[in-house]
């Protein structure tokens, strides 16, 4: 409330004892007489519970104000029509015209959840308005006994959990299981998984080395492979859903490439370079290349219509953990078992490349996990150990934003995925904490994109 007025300057006082002044000398607001209209619910109720947290949705009231220019709630004439409106899950309306910054949005949602438990600390706040640029969440958690496998859709519509001989999928909107798979093999252990890009088709890889395909439309076991000879590393499903990749190491360094439509005839094994292992996998948007990650500190690259070698890409730093293209095809991206990325570019491949490396993570922390916005303004990486760490790559290549959260790790490459990132710089990661029998999914996202303040879980209601 303001106090006095000396000097052209306005002293502000404790809000809780604002009250309407009777002076010609002061221009009175409506938030200076109508003080319950920046009043959390709490308090209007009279509760005694009220605590630091109320506070927090006075001070977002108080906010709004300063931003908007009016006091909250304007419309409502009595305390006992603004609850009414409360339970109807609206708030007031940051007006679009008024370009309000998303930051600013992100604050006021993060003040306003009906909960006082699911509102903003101070310490939050503190961080939000000093310029921390991320949000991180754990929004799920999903119990599962044996933890063998996990994925995240391209979409981010469904996740995947494997157990040994059973994968069930989900879908994030709702949390609800929507289909559960079963593996019939002797040798149960899924050691794999990837979701097609349209979402029709689901591929798993088991203790038998053969990859198995279903089709989640109808829950049905589309195509099953065999012809590795040891331990299956990855799968990848082309964009048009044509044909599966796999790749082996040790006594059997290959990459197989398997077509959906049942002829066998086309079906191409490409060897991997110098026998080296292929620890990871990843097909090209358009179905050009198939690029692995190698033991022996490079990514190969074959051509999918020849099955020829095309090149090595040399990476100084380590073994290659991850490989992954950018959406629109023009980028590669190889994360190593040292904490580093390199980025090179699809168009201009030569025999003899060299690229740049950027540590990410301590050296000892592999990166097991990346995504790329599809307008290529955003990395995000995350390791073994799970720290997640995004990159801002409009403004540098190098990271320089710090570690924004960290999921619980069990240190296993397979049980730890990020889900697509946003052009915002918002997505969803998962991992399996450790033993303790439970997957664990966090969301995240920047300040400065529209609706971080709103997660899943979150009771603040949605703008207005």
């Amino acid at each position: 409330m303001v106090a006095s007025i000396r000097n052209g300057h306005a002293a502000l006082s404790d809000y809780g004892l604002a009250s309407a002044v009777d002076t010609a000398d002061v221009d009175l607001t409506d938030a200076t007489r109508d003080s319950w209209r920046y009043e959390s619910p709490e308090v209007l109720r009279g509760s005694t519970k009220h605590n630091l947290r109320s506070d927090i949705w006075t001070w977002g009231s108080l906010f709004y104000r300063i931003v908007i220019n009016k006091a909250p709630f304007i419309d409502e004439t009595e305390p006992e029509m603004l609850l009414n409106r409360m339970g109807q899950a609206a708030l007031p309306v940051v007006v679009e015209d008024l370009d309000v910054p998303p930051r600013a949005q992100n604050l006021l949602g993060r003040c306003w959840g009906r909960n006082p438990e699911s509102r903003a600390s101070a310490g939050e706040l503190v961080g939000i308005l000093d310029g921390n640029p991320f949000r991180f969440k754990e929004v799920k958690t999903i119990a599962i006994t044996e933890q063998n496998a996990l994925r995240i859709s391209q979409d981010a519509k469904l996740l995947a959990l494997a157990s040994k001989t059973e994968i069930t999928v989900y879908e994030t909107d709702s949390w609800e299981a929507r289909l559960s798979l079963s593996i019939e093999t002797t040798v149960p252990g899924v050691q794999c998984l990837q979701i097609s890009t349209s979402g029709h088709f689901l591929a798993a890889c088991d203790e038998t080395n053969d990859i198995f395909v279903w089709d989640l439309r109808s829950g049905k076991l589309a195509s099953r492979f065999s012809g590795h000879k040891d331990w299956v590393w990855g799968v990848d499903i082309s964009a048009d859903d044509a044909f599966v990749t796999s790749a082996s190491s040790d006594k059997d360094p290959t990459m197989r490439l398997w077509y959906l439509d049942g002829q066998a005839d086309k079906n191409r094994v490409m060897s991997a370079p110098d026998n080296d292992n292929i620890y990871s996998i990843a097909i090209s948007p358009d179905s050009t290349y198939v690029a692995g990650g190698l033991r022996n500190n490079a990514i190969a690259v074959w051509s999918i219509q020849s099955g020829s070698h095309i090149v090595n890409l040399p990476d100084p730093y380590g073994w290659v953990r991850c490989v992954q293209f950018s959406p629109d095809g023009k980028w590669l991206f190889g994360g190593n078992g040292n904490g580093a990325y390199t980025r090179w570019e699809v168009g201009s491949l030569q025999p003899e490349p060299k690229a740049p490396t950027y540590s990410v993570f301590p050296s000892s922390n592999t990166i097991v996990s990346m995504s790329i916005s599809p307008d290529n303004s955003w990395f995000v990486f995350l390791s073994e150990q799970g720290d997640l760490r995004p990159v801002a790559a409009n403004k540098t290549l190098k990271p320089t934003i710090p570690t924004i959260g960290k999921l619980p790790a069990s240190g296993i490459w397979r049980k730890l995925h990020l889900g697509p990132v946003s052009n915002l710089g918002s997505g969803y990661a998962a991992g399996f904490a450790g033993d303790s029998g439970k997957a664990v999914i966090a969301q995240y996202a920047s300040w400065d994109s529209p609706g971080a303040y709103r997660f899943h879980g979150d009771d603040a209601p949605a703008l207005d």
